[in-house]
């Protein structure tokens, strides 16, 4: 017997926690960057590949053993209906260290978010003498400021978390991701005019395969799974939050195709700039930050547009720590029995702890470098291209082994939908068989990459 539970209020207000988890700092800082550092066309053409044949089938499943079981990840990986013994529960552990890790830096960086919108009410980016390059690299240097807006960030996501699902996390994601919404299709529409804007587009969707690489296509895969927070239980936790009438299929379709597409909006968004302020496409971790103050620069009301974004990219910056703070705290609630206020205090302190390595890592950790990549960036790619996958590895193997077949069908098969009837064993194919092949495949490739480059 399932136990009570907090659910979401409204359809509408899953959808925009659950893109909100990722459209902040997974869409408009990460996926721009590393379409940068990749190549360009042949990457965005694997990385919707990999959206559509790995993370929504992922993305059902997850939402599916949070719906069931009503638990976080480790609960959910134990159920006693389906397990006797803890053996699996080694999965969840990974996945809830690899939130602690991205929550860690995804604080530092919307602490960043922060400094740019007092910057923005400043006048800094319509300021002729402003070079935006200058004012993220000051502060990059200063892993004291860095913490310190970390910290801000920190107390604004623990005080939302710890109002619940419906009066926190939906109420925060209904209000300010519409709003995002609106201000990224403005924004949009005028950087498609400027004199970058063919080569940007060019260099997005003219797949030009001899860019890409063995890792170009790993990094497809791991973005593609983290952008809409796989492997890390957030997903879990919000599917157990769904009522029972809701149709998982149909939910995870619109939000695996509206993140999609915004991603590759954020790419149009920012490559025409990259390509006429002459900005280097493979900046990094740090080209949201260079790009957008020059689009903003050049706007007739480009004062008001820019505090305006940061502050929109802020609170969506913050759906997407939420999402990850939810999942600790629901494994916190969930196997500590600790109450939702003691946990979300917990996992904020060991989180600032945590954030110390991310805030330090160009400045007194600068020289701490993997090839040329910095410490962030080595960490950043680190979860993204082996723990997730091994998480979400470890998770559907689960659904497939574990979960019986008839609770899944029960939840993907809507009665009313002859499609659902028909999509429902490709589907359960592809959960059982291909997930798992391509997710062993790209391990072992990029294992084989790792033991070469030592050798």
């Amino acid at each position: 017997m399932l136990r009570n539970r907090a659910t979401f209020g409204t359809r509408f207000g899953f959808y925009m926690a659950a893109i909100g988890s990722a459209f902040g700092l997974g869409t408009l800082w990460r996926f721009p960057y590393v379409t940068g550092v990749n190549g360009g066309g042949a990457f965005v053409l694997l990385f919707v590949f990999f959206s559509a044949a790995i993370a929504l089938p992922v993305l059902i499943s997850e939402l599916m053993l949070g719906k069931i079981t009503r638990q976080n990840i480790l609960g959910a990986l134990s159920w006693k209906p389906w397990v006797t013994g803890r053996r699996w529960r080694w999965i969840g552990r990974l996945g809830v260290a690899a939130s602690f890790v991205v929550l860690s830096y995804y604080t530092v960086v919307s602490g960043w978010v922060i400094h740019f919108v007092v910057q923005g009410i400043m006048g800094r980016f319509t300021d002729a003498n402003t070079n935006p390059e200058l004012v993220i690299d000051k502060l990059l240097t200063r892993g004291g400021l860095q913490i310190l807006l970390a910290s801000v960030h920190l107390i604004a996501a623990t005080s939302i978390v710890a109002r619940g699902v419906q009066n926190g996390i939906e109420k925060s994601a209904k209000i300010f991701m519409p709003i995002l919404f609106v201000i990224m299709i403005f924004l949009l529409v005028h950087s498609l005019f400027l004199p970058g804007a063919y080569e940007a587009l060019r260099f997005l969707f003219y797949p030009d395969f001899s860019k890409l690489t063995t890792t170009a296509v790993i990094q497809a895969l791991g973005h593609a799974l983290f952008t809409l927070s796989l492997g890390f239980g957030a997903m879990i936790a919000y599917g157990s939050y769904l009522k029972p009438e809701i149709h998982l299929p149909s939910e995870a379709l619109v939000v695996a195709s509206i993140d999609t597409l915004l991603s590759l909006c954020a790419g149009m968004l920012i490559f025409p700039i990259v390509f006429t302020a002459h900005v280097d496409s493979t900046t990094g971790p740090a080209l949201l930050f260079k790009t957008l103050p020059v689009l903003f620069g050049q706007l007739p009301l480009g004062y008001w547009v820019a505090i305006a974004f940061f502050v929109c990219l802020y609170f969506a910056a913050l759906s997407s720590s939420v999402a990850l703070f939810e999942g600790l705290v629901a494994y916190l609630m969930d196997e500590r029995k600790m109450k939702r206020a003691s946990a979300a205090y917990s996992i904020a302190t060991i989180t600032f702890l945590l954030a110390l390595v991310s805030a330090f890592s160009s400045s007194l950790f600068k020289n701490i470098k993997v090839g040329e990549r910095g410490l962030l960036e080595v960490i950043d790619q680190g979860i993204i291209n082996w723990t997730i996958p091994v998480v979400t590895l470890g998770i559907i193997i689960f659904m497939g082994v574990k979960v019986p077949d008839d609770m899944k069908k029960e939840e993907f098969v809507d009665a009313k939908s002859l499609i659902t009837v028909k999509l429902y064993p490709t589907w359960l194919a592809t959960v059982k068989y291909l997930v798992p092949f391509l997710l062993v495949g790209l391990l072992l490739l990029q294992l084989g990459i790792a033991i070469a480059n030592d050798l």
